[in-house]
């Protein structure tokens, strides 16, 4: 054996030993990796029908506005999902996008506005009768805090204060008494972080499809987001009876839920689905 596949060989040994004693530590600082206990007596975990609307609903204006969850509320929707970036001073808005053209109509980088600027320039819609804007945080939920629970997708786009973005998360959620009436999601890093640090709030990981539920599996418990979502798209029908035979069936959320594939959704018979509304969904909507 030649001494260069000597030393190759040794470092993959101690790769792989470096690699076990990592996960062995986060497993016994996560709590292990057995099942989540969950509050089955919560309305998030009853396992009953509960559509959310997917940044508002956009018909008469635009996207994560004020207007836009006026909208959802008037249909029926009970919960609307809403993405949270931060601006150049550090005030929570909601958008979406990482780029600015498609709603704002002009380029310029977001992070560089402040939220003064960014809601001095009217949102495009289709409907010119009137004059939209994005909203912040808190002044969206002073508006509809009291009448719609909340799903809060935190867009960190080159965020890193992990620390920082939780405990104002943690609070915000505090301070409006939220914590109980609001799904957080994110990316899986900050997400699996905020759910160590604040198990109180109800996380949600973001994963690929079919795959997401054997990445949960391996996530030790403390880490472990409450909640799985991902595409509807991605999930086939075998999925689905894995899920029910594991007893994840109430834990599953997806995206991507519309007019065209609303039916097909319901006979899987998940309880969480965030939709783009069509009057397919008023016969489940709360009037």
């Amino acid at each position: 054996m030649s001494a260069f596949l000597k030393v190759i060989i040794r470092i993959i040994k101690a790769t792989l030993v470096t690699v076990t004693v990592l996960t062995l530590s986060l497993g016994v600082a996560g709590g292990g990796w057995g099942a989540k206990e969950i509050p089955v007596t919560h309305p998030f975990y009853s396992g009953e029908l509960r559509l959310i609307a997917h940044r508002g609903v956009s018909d008469k204006a635009p996207e994560n506005t004020l207007a836009a969850a006026s909208r959802a509320r008037e249909l029926g929707f009970t919960t609307v999902e809403l993405d949270i970036k931060k601006s150049k001073d550090q005030k929570l808005f909601l958008f979406h996008d990482r780029e600015s053209t498609r709603l704002f109509g002009q380029e310029f980088p977001l992070q560089e506005k402040t939220l003064a600027e960014l809601q001095a320039i009217p949102l495009i819609h289709s409907d010119p009768s009137a004059s939209h804007y994005v909203p912040d945080l808190e002044t969206f939920t002073d508006r509809h805090g009291a009448e719609l629970d909340f799903y809060l997708d935190f867009k960190r786009h080159g965020e890193y204060q992990y620390f920082d973005l939780a405990s104002r998360i943690a609070d915000f959620l505090e301070q409006y008494q939220l914590t109980d009436r609001t799904f957080v999601g994110s990316d899986f890093l900050f997400t699996a972080y905020l759910e160590f640090l604040f198990p109180e709030i109800h996380t949600v990981f973001t994963g690929p499809g079919d795959w997401t539920i054997i990445m949960y599996r391996c996530i030790p418990i403390k880490f472990r987001p409450d909640f799985i979502i991902s595409y509807a798209r991605e999930v086939t029908p075998t999925h689905i009876k894995w899920l029910q035979w594991q007893g994840l069936l109430s834990r599953r959320m997806l995206y991507g839920v519309n007019g065209a594939n609303y039916q097909r959704v319901r006979e899987w018979n998940l309880p969480i689905l965030v939709v783009d509304y069509h009057p397919i969904m008023d016969q489940d909507l709360v009037k």
